[in-house]
């Protein structure tokens, strides 16, 4: 199995909701374009729900969704929520209860008992529910998942959640529930809880007290409403399926509930009845939305909807998914999920021939999976199904404990060197590369760095998405495979394989060894699921593949300070053969064969590879598990054969991938198929307790011949409980001869059902091509550094022929090389054509190593790799755009929103106070590197202009400042102007609007570029007199910051695109990109959203005119990305009283808490609304605050 052997594989793993505000799942693609989608994991019914939400008013498409989980229980309970909104009958309310609370009422419990017995009356065969009212909208991947549903509704009907042993099963469930949301004591008397505060982003310091206590009432009365006494069968047949889920988070962090903190405009979307006290408004909130999306699903899912489940192991469906693409065939021979012995198998009609269900994605989520399945083998196992397209995506959330940054979180989840990684795959981390980001971590960072209490086991995330390289840093798609010499990959190979097992510990200590793990449910990685990282890895560049297992595994076994070289080698070395990965006879050849006559139970072919059975006895388990099931914790087993050539020569080998189940041996194992799904009888006792473990793994049949008492097998186990790593503990031994305990079955890689791992990689592509009359091809070769083992140099060699097909005249001394964009560059030479190359990775040109063949008529170029704050001087990777189908742009990294949706700030006076939270959200898009560079800026006796990155954030602080009233008076009229040619762009701020999803806020905006040919026609004249009277905010832009502003326009008019690209759009003519031209006074943006504004859209004189030629746009903050700098100064936060500091009067000018003088800050005499530490501090704050100091008379 992919999947680490866990025997309570559903039980620690799988939680109710998903616990991560929810987002949009088509959030960058393009508007009106349909959407295959694939999660993978834990997201619940929200996102789904949240997405039709999102959806209202934009242009139609058709959502294709297909769901995998590995446990029944949560898509049984998520099919029933469909199907009563498909209905339509059940009100919101009830799906609410059913949904959320462990206990209901009884009218709700009524709705699921007559829901469920008609579910089961559709369901008594695949066939039957595809033709059932439901199987146009809600459809299986695989009869075997739509069974395994079909059980969890049995028992919800046949269950007596009130009564008998029921009933004290399930009050043992809500014990431990109640135990689980309780807030320790150590936390009530003046230190800080941030449970629940997550999800109030960006106003999370308000949540302080409420959220907290509302996780409390939770787990106290199992509702977030008034307390009810009868059970939930959906909760209540979690303790019973066979694969019980404990309920791990509060189903409010789902939700954006900053909406019950924030003040709203009356008309405000989601907005609250302030005078309802029926509960806490954090769940008011939270109600509010729910049923809103409801509603939003309701009204489309019939026509543009379908959701497809599969319960299976994530990993194994997409690998099942990569074999079907290239053989067509329904099974890659994969166990369905850990405690299954079943294969995997997809329904033959809906991925036949003439089947629908897509095989690729525009967009996978893996969401918060990282911490459970490897942000690894989520990319192995799931990126080749990505659709080759600029906007598809790969989601993933990259989880943080508290004393870690994310910089070191994301390069301990992808082995150290993003780079590295990032070429071997041709996959981009988009937020990464860009540095830039709508999405706001500034309020958990200020929250997680002031917690005192519990600061090891406290987790946060941040997503991550990933693009197919050759969009992002300006490649063209030319397929072109990165060459490595075999030395330097196996190195590669070497140390990232050390890196998943954390290794360092010598031979001696190998009991010690503790597989990779990271925040959340611990180890991810063992030898079996990094055979599938080599062979995608040999497959995506040009290498001498033997060549480079040899290198590789001789590494291994040379590696005298690890275990490598005795106790996993041998399984890594098997299961590269197993998998058709490396099939050398050095592999196993320093390993002995067993002597003897041979394992009389196995058959007389001498075959190379064994399946091994062992039967753990009950008791033995029970040695770490409760008597009545898994007590909390991730719980890790290994197997260890033993031999023993001489007393004092005892050979041990470790497997990791194992497959486990419990039931019972009754008969003799399949030898020729090593099918074990009837050999084992899967068995449950009533109160759903699991019986003795059956785990099955492969070994060399050599070391399991011969003579068998002298070869032992033990099973193992190690927990980790709240990070914390327990020691290795013996599970079970017994001599490989006990035939009670142990059976081995060898077995064919050609007859037998061998899991099979996909090659199917990602070409890395390039951006080499050609002008019309310069022909140039390139190849690459990549270098590595031998103290790390990171690639750290990339040769581009460039081979140049000329319109004769002979090399034109090149010297080095005429050369010129410019650099056209992070990757790309053009070569010319003194009176010659120029040539285009690139590089699969940014580089800087200054960097680069130069030498010219004339003869063979090649440039090489070798430069080392640049990293995302080296590529300040390219502005456009703050919010690229890429021309895709049909020229539609596709925006990178800008997430799109439905302004409409979106809930309005209210801005009057009497809001001030309330809304000081955005000077501290919108003052944190500068990163503790750019206030410093800022701070350096503003001393300096010089005119040095700012970066152009800095300057774009400097412009988007003012423009929230002013238009909220917070700085620099107030209005929502702006001009981007430019010092030689006045103003260029006008911006028209109707609301200021809470991105809930991003944690953030959004100006709902309409940009008006004034041409040089709208302003000559005159059409405007009238209009632009009128703004001379108004009150207008002109923001001093240079060349270099209104070029970016060019760029940046177009996708921030992409992401609230609620219209169509029209058949003449500027955009498809040949030779065009986005922005159109960055000449001064010129067109930059396609007219296609001209004039389609709302209604009403704003109230000025001659607006009708105007707003013609504006288009609608969605202007964020712009934060940079914790992956790569830090955003917070926790430090100094921790230094100024963290939390506290935030929440007291600050000096308008240093951020002071206190006078310089000592004391109290000083007010502002004439308005009293601002403070200062001093009167210096007044004096520089006073031409921003002048415009805005009223008197208090006023």
């Amino acid at each position: 199995m992919f999947t680490p052997p866990r025997p309570a594989a559903h039980a620690s793993e799988n939680r109710l909701f998903g616990d991560s505000p929810v987002a949009s799942l088509s959030r960058e693609l393009p508007q009106g374009a349909d959407a295959d989608i694939l999660i993978l994991g834990r997201n619940d019914v929200r996102s789904i729900l949240f997405t039709a939400y999102c959806e209202r008013g934009l242009p139609l498409r058709k959502f294709d969704v297909t769901w995998c989980r590995e446990d029944e229980a949560i898509t049984a309970r998520d099919l029933i929520f469909f199907t009563l909104l498909l209905d339509g009958e059940a009100d919101s309310d009830a799906l609410w209860d059913l949904y959320f609370h462990p206990y209901v009422v009884e009218s709700s419990a009524e709705v699921l008992r007559t829901q469920v017995t008609k579910l089961l009356a559709l369901s008594g065969s695949l066939s039957a529910w595809k033709d059932c009212v439901y199987g146009q909208n809600l459809k299986f991947c695989d009869e075997g998942s739509m069974v395994l549903a079909r059980n969890i509704w049995q028992q919800y009907v046949e269950g007596d959640w009130q009564s008998g042993e029921a009933a004290v099963g399930y009050e043992k469930l809500a014990e431990r529930f109640r135990n689980h949301f309780a807030i320790p004591n150590d936390t009530k008397d003046g230190s800080f809880l941030p449970t629940g505060t997550r999800s109030a982003s960006p106003l999370s310091l308000a949540a302080i007290k409420e959220a907290p206590q509302s996780y409390e009432d939770y787990g106290e009365h199992g509702t977030l409403a008034q307390p009810s006494a009868m059970p939930n069968p959906v909760y209540a047949t979690s303790l019973f399926a066979g694969s019980p889920v404990t309920p791990a988070v509060n189903p409010l962090l789902g939700f954006h509930l900053a909406t019950a903190f924030a003040r709203l405009a009356p008309t405000s979307p989601l907005g609250l009845n302030r005078d309802d006290t029926s509960a806490p408004r954090i769940v008011l909130a939270a109600k509010t939305q729910f049923h809103e999306w409801c509603a939003a699903f309701r009204g489309i899912a019939k026509d543009r909807f379908i959701i497809r489940f599969a319960v299976a192991c994530p990993l194994a469906f997409c690998q099942t998914l990569q074999h079907h693409l290239t053989t067509h065939a329904s099974s890659a021979n994969h166990f369905r999920r850990q405690l299954d012995l079943s294969y995997y198998e997809l329904d033959s009609e809906a991925y036949g021939s003439t089947g629908t269900a897509p095989r690729l994605f525009d967009v996978i989520d893996a969401s918060n999976s990282v911490d459970r399945l490897g942000a690894m083998n989520i990319l192995v196992s799931s990126s080749p199904l990505l659709k080759v397209a600029a906007s598809s995506t790969l989601y993933m959330e990259i989880p943080r404990l508290q004393n870690e940054t994310y910089r070191e979180s994301f390069d301990s989840v992808l082995f150290g060197h993003p780079h590295t990684i990032s070429l071997l795959l041709g996959l981009v981390p988009v937020e990464y590369w860009t540095n830039a980001t709508p999405m706001s971590y500034v309020d958990e960072l200020m929250v997680t760095s002031s917690v005192s209490t519990h600061a090891e086991t406290l987790e946060s995330y941040a997503w991550l998405s990933w693009k197919l390289a050759g969009y992002l840093l300006g490649q063209t798609r030319d397929i072109s495979l990165l060459t490595l010499k075999p030395t330097d990959l196996a190195k590669i190979l070497y140390v990232i394989y050390a890196q998943t097992l954390r290794h360092l510990p010598k031979a001696s200590e190998g009991r010690k060894l503790l597989p990779h793990k990271t925040v959340g449910n611990g180890h991810v990685y063992h030898p079996g699921n990094f055979v599938g990282f080599v062979k995608q890895i040999l497959y995506s560049v040009n290498v001498d593949r033997t060549k480079t297992c040899e290198i590789f595994l001789d590494l291994l076994r040379n590696d005298a300070s690890s275990v490598f070289g005795t106790e996993y080698y041998m399984e890594l070395a098997h299961q590269l053969h197993l998998r058709g990965v490396y099939g050398g006879d050095s592999a196993l050849s320093s390993f002995p064969k067993g002597p003897g006559t041979g394992n009389s139970r196995i058959g007389s072919n001498a075959l190379e590879s064994s399946c091994v059975v062992v039967h753990v006895p009950r008791e033995a388990l029970d040695k770490i598990l409760d008597t009545d099931g898994f007590n909390g914790g991730d719980l890790h087993l290994e197997a260890i054969l033993s031999l023993e050539q001489q007393p004092s020569d005892i050979m041990r080998a470790r497997f990791a991938g194992l497959q486990l189940t419990f039931g019972e041996m009754e008969t003799p194992a399949d030898w020729v198929t090593g099918d074990f799904s009837d050999a084992t009888k899967q068995k449950h006792s009533g109160k759903g307790d699991r019986r003795s473990l059956v785990i099955s793994f492969d070994a060399p049949s050599t070391w399991v011949e011969g003579d068998l008492k002298t070869r032992r097998i033990a099973v193992v186990a190690r927990r980790t409980q709240n990070d914390t790593e327990e020691s290795e503990v013996p599970l079970f031994e017994t001599v490989m001869s006990d035939e009670h305990h142990v059976s081995t079955t060898r077995r064919s890689t050609v007859l037998n059902g061998l899991p099979i791992t996909c090659a199917r990689a990602v070409a890395i592509t390039s951006s080499t091509g050609t002008t019309e009359t310069s022909p140039a091809s390139t190849t690459w070769a990549a270098n590595i550094d031998p103290d790390n083992g990171h690639i750290s140099t990339i040769t581009s060699v460039v081979k140049i022929i000329a319109e004769d097909g002979s090399p034109p005249p090149m010297d080095m001394r005429t050369m010129l090389l410019r650099q056209t964009s992070p990757c790309n560059f053009e070569i010319g030479f003194k009176g010659d054509a120029v040539y285009k190359t690139a590089f699969p990775m940014p580089v800087l040109k200054d960097a680069i190593q130069r030498t010219v063949d004339p003869k063979s008529g090649t440039v090489t170029l070798s430069a080392p790799l640049a990293g995302p704050l080296d590529l300040e001087g390219f502005p456009e990777l703050i919010y690229p755009i890429s021309l895709g189908t049909d020229s539609v742009p596709a925006t990178l990294n800008s997430v799109h929103v439905n302004l409409d949706s979106l809930p309005i700030l209210s801005v009057e006076e009497d809001d001030k106070q309330a809304n000081q939270w955005l000077v501290t959200l919108t003052s944190h898009q500068f990163s503790v590197r750019e206030r410093r560079a800022r701070d350096v800026l503003a001393s300096s006796s010089l005119k040095i202009p700012a970066p152009p990155r800095l300057s774009f954030k400097e412009s988007l602080f003012t423009i929230f400042m002013v238009a909220s009233g917070l700085q620099g008076g107030s209005t929502g009229l702006f001009a981007l102007a430019n010092q030689e040619r006045g103003n260029q762009v006008l911006i028209f701020v109707r609301a200021l609007r809470l991105d809930g999803a991003a944690g953030s806020v959004v100006a709902d905006a309409a940009a008006l570029p004034l041409t040089r040919e709208l302003v000559d026609s005159r059409e405007l004249e009238t209009f632009l007199l009128v703004l001379r009277e108004l009150e207008i905010c002109v923001i001093d832009v240079d060349d270099a910051e209104l070029a970016l502003w060019k760029r940046v326009l177009p996708a921030f008019a992409e992401r609230c695109r609620t219209w169509s690209h029209d058949p003449g759009c500027e955009y498809r003519r040949p030779g065009a990109g986005v922005p159109l031209t960055l000449l001064s006074e010129r067109q930059f943006m396609c007219s296609c959203g001209n004039g389609r504004l709302p209604a009403d859209y704003i109230r000025l004189p001659e607006w009708d005119v105007a707003s013609r030629h504006a288009v609608h746009v969605a202007i964020s903050p712009t934060f940079s990305s914790p992956y790569v700098e830090e955003i917070v100064d926790v430090e100094m936060l921790r230094a100024q009283g963290g939390l506290e500091s935030l929440l007291r009067d600050k000096c308008r000018n240093c951020n002071a808490t206190e006078s310089k003088k000592g004391g109290r800050l000083l007010k502002c005499t004439r308005c009293r609304s601002v403070a200062y530490c001093s009167q210096e501090c007044q004096r520089k704050d006073w031409k921003k605050h002048r415009m805005e100091c009223k008197p208090l008379d006023d």
